[in-house]
């Protein structure tokens, strides 16, 4: 009886601890992407979701990682909070993998390894973005769709005047051509201290390591005791 007795409380203990590590999202605990269901997740490309004229929620997944750790972040810490329901109610919700071909490669490329998740206005533009290594709590979340829902008609607008042409992913490798550094930047680079973006201001023509500038070179025939 007494051995009995041992055995079912071994059994119970063990069950216990691996409730316990699937509650903790541990290693016997496969998380896959869209297990919550608090939304419904449509795979629109973005020239849809565009013509929806309703803010935008982009949630990428990596389909190779098998326990997606990013994913159960999103799903379980900030997609089911309140604040973040009520602020995305007038949202279109759209969820790809990093492999899809509606949405542009930059936006999917943050999903790399895990899951990224942006809000957008109606006409695509990224108000928020996070994904692994940048994770939001609901609180941030929710202030941030907030404002894009409130800058939303705006956007809507701007497209209304002047339609934006119809979306066609580039290859990555155009992204890159796209965003490399003009030939003429690359000759010329910033002088140490510069603040990318802001051009050169005074400052720039003194001593890279903050001395003054140079003393004018003396004009030529002139001696050093004249």
């Amino acid at each position: 009886m007494t051995k009995l007795w041992g055995l079912l409380v071994a059994g119970a203990v063990l069950l216990t601890g691996q409730a316990w590590a699937q509650s903790l999202g541990g290693s016997g605990a496969k998380f896959v992407p869209g297990s919550d269901k608090t939304y419904t997740w449509t795979g629109v490309d973005l020239n849809a979701a565009r013509k929806a004229g309703k803010p935008i929620v982009l949630y990428v997944w990596d389909s190779s990682v098998k326990n997606n750790s990013v994913a159960r972040s999103f799903e379980q810490n900030v997609f089911p909070d309140k604040a973040v329901k009520d602020a995305l109610q007038a949202f279109t919700y759209v969820m790809v993998r990093t492999d899809n071909r509606g949405w542009p490669v930059e936006l999917l490329a943050r999903g790399k390894d895990g899951a990224a998740c942006f809000i957008m206005t109606c006409d695509g533009t990224p108000v928020g973005g996070w994904w692994k290594g940048n994770l939001p709590n609901a609180a941030v979340f929710a202030r941030m769709a907030m404002g894009a829902a409130a800058g939303n008609q705006a956007a809507a607008d701007r497209m209304a005047k002047n339609p934006p042409e119809q979306f066609e992913q580039k290859k990555p490798q155009e992204v890159a051509a796209a965003n490399a550094p003009k030939e003429e930047e690359v000759k010329k680079p910033d002088t140490v201290g510069a603040i990318p973006g802001l051009g050169k201001g005074e400052g720039d023509k003194k001593d890279p390591a903050g001395g003054a500038e140079p003393e004018k070179k003396k004009e030529a025939g002139k001696l050093e005791d004249e």
